[in-house]
């Protein structure tokens, strides 16, 4: 059922809810995912699907002082694979 300004849904007497498909195909959430929900004003609140963290999060940033490394290009790439290869062992 939508309503006046977004979709209209009965809480279950769990406490559930269930996500309209036109809102789940829109944040690509599928069976087993998790969504978070956040206050973005008192009493107003968002859905978003959650996004597990990847292996290649914790390098995010490794590259911003990349023109300051004393490697060169072939050298510097060697080293972000031999991490890249360690952290696949660590998983």
């Amino acid at each position: 059922m939508q309503g006046e300004g977004g979709y209209v849904r009965k809480v279950s007497s769990r406490g559930q809810v269930v996500l309209p498909e036109e809102v789940r195909n829109a944040l690509g959430v599928r069976i087993g995912d998790l969504v978070q929900f956040v206050e973005i004003t008192p009493g107003t609140w968002a859905v978003r699907k959650m996004v597990p963290e990847g292996k290649f999060k914790r390098f995010v940033g490794a590259f911003k002082d990349v023109r300051s490394l004393p490697l060169g290009a072939e050298e510097f790439l060697d080293e972000v694979r031999g991490a890249l290869s360690s952290a696949g062992d660590e998983d």
